[in-house]
């Protein structure tokens, strides 16, 4: 059993033109067959139609058999390499040109029924007077509208075929040419499409030992060539996943040795007494409860992250007023803000519509962008919150005065783990690194959009859009 696309593309393709080939034969050589025929038909009327005006005339003349009836009968029959009868009324033979042995010949009445009565027949097959078929035409020799004879013109079929052999012949030459070109182009054609399959598989199973590297060569438009960039496209993909995945561990790693580090260094200082006064280890306890609690909110972020991104946290959408989630926000912060002295300015359009989407991870989105603003920004400083109509989709802003982020660091900073320098981080909270990534993240999967504009030492505008009811 066959089981490569090539061989069975070329099976098919032989069989179909071979049917098709077949079908073409048999149905030409019928149609010129027939056509060949008419022809001689017609041809055979034409002389026959020709040698009774002559015959005609010699009867008006006083004589049926004239010197130059028996003249056009032999030149016409060397014209068309046919034989020719001359019959009376009664039927019988009176000229011929195939020789004394039809002279005095009587046809059957029903052989010339018909042509005396003034039609001119055509018959293709047995005639009682020969062994073979023939193809017959029978003129009517008419006068003063009276029949007075018939001229038979006729030929064996053996005779005629002749041509038709040749013609099958020349069919037969052409259909043989035709099949070799076509299997050639089958065999091209049926070429380029297992080559680059074959060229796909073999890249496959590198991929799948674990070359992500493997580039295809994409040099056609079809549906084949698409196959091989999406393929150089999944292993692209493949290849960042590889990346972020080895930057994740990485980043995690170090996001815990980090306060691990610290903490340990704090325990081995109160197991071994050292302290550089009384209050030093009140101090360390503190220090080590605001590690675990970086540690802590890491994890959970990861998991809030992973969760979402897996599908495993289902978003409870429904409509609800956006300024009850901003105010619940700002509740929820305010410890923070009271301790930094931040203001926080809520600017709300009078045409605001509700919104569409789960209040929870909403709410989550706005602390996390109002905690980034408090981070970077000096204390005493304002931080707008704003939310305005555009077209069907509310758009929420949050506006800081704090230190901006450099252009080039724009496009990074949705990204898992990515940090701008710490220089500018003007807040006493470090953070993880992950709380843009949850508002991407969240934001998209509610069919919305995150966007930022900042300027070096003027401040950032963090913004997002959602969908209103």
């Amino acid at each position: 059993m066959i089981r490569s696309i090539f061989g069975k593309l070329m099976i098919r393709f032989t069989g179909l033109i071979l049917l098709i080939l077949f079908i073409l034969s048999i149905s030409l050589t019928y149609f010129f067959e027939d056509y060949y025929f008419q022809t001689k038909e017609k041809e055979f009327i034409n002389v026959g139609q020709k040698i009774a005006a002559i015959a005609g005339q010699s009867v008006l003349r006083g004589s049926l058999y004239y010197t130059a009836v028996m003249t056009q009968l032999q030149r016409s029959a060397q014209l068309i390499d046919e034989h020719i009868w001359i019959a009376d009324r009664q039927g019988m033979i009176q000229a011929a040109t195939a020789g004394e042995r039809w002279l005095g010949v009587k046809l059957d009445r029903e052989a010339v029924t018909q042509v005396l009565n003034g039609k001119i027949i055509a018959i293709r097959g047995a005639f009682k007077y020969f062994e073979e078929p023939i193809l017959m035409v029978a003129v009517p020799i008419e006068v003063n509208n009276q029949v007075l004879g018939a001229v038979f013109v006729y030929n064996t079929i053996a005779g005629i075929s002749g041509t038709i052999q040749k013609l099958r012949q020349l069919l037969i030459t052409i259909g043989l040419a035709v099949l070799v070109l076509a299997i050639f182009l089958s065999y091209q054609f049926s070429r380029s499409i297992s080559d680059p399959l074959r060229k796909i598989s073999s890249a496959a199973i590198e991929m799948a030992d674990g070359n992500y590297d493997v580039q295809l060569e994409v040099d056609r438009q079809d549906e084949i060539g698409q196959l091989a960039a999406n393929f150089n496209f999944l292993c692209q993909k493949l290849r960042d996943h590889l990346r972020l995945q080895r930057e994740f561990v990485g980043n995690v790693s170090h996001e815990l040795k980090t306060p691990l580090t610290s903490i340990r260094g704090y325990v081995k200082a109160l197991r071994d007494g050292i302290f550089e006064d009384e209050d030093s280890p009140e101090e360390y306890c503190n220090i080590i409860m605001n590690e675990v609690d970086r540690m802590n909110r890491l994890v959970t972020e990861l998991l809030d992250l992973s969760k979402i991104e897996s599908g495993i946290i289902k978003f409870k959408k429904m409509a609800f007023e956006l300024e009850e989630v901003i105010r619940k926000t700002v509740s929820n912060l305010v410890p923070i803000i009271e301790k930094g002295r931040y203001k926080i300015e809520v600017e709300l359009a009078s045409n605001l519509k509700k919104a569409w989407g789960d209040p929870d991870r909403i709410g989550q989105v706005l602390i996390n962008l109002v905690r980034n603003a408090i981070k970077h920004s000096e204390p005493g400083s304002t931080i707008w919150i704003r939310a305005n109509m555009e077209d069907e989709m509310i758009k929420v802003e949050v506006e800081d005065e704090g230190c901006g982020i450099p252009a080039e660091e724009l496009d990074h900073i949705w990204n898992r783990f990515y940090k701008v320098d710490k220089a500018r981080t003007r807040g006493e909270e470090e953070g993880t690194g992950l709380g843009l990534a949850i508002v991407k993240e969240i934001i998209e999967r509610h069919g919305g959009k995150v966007d930022v504009k900042s300027e070096v030492g003027k401040g950032s505008v963090f913004s997002f859009t959602i969908k209103s009811v």
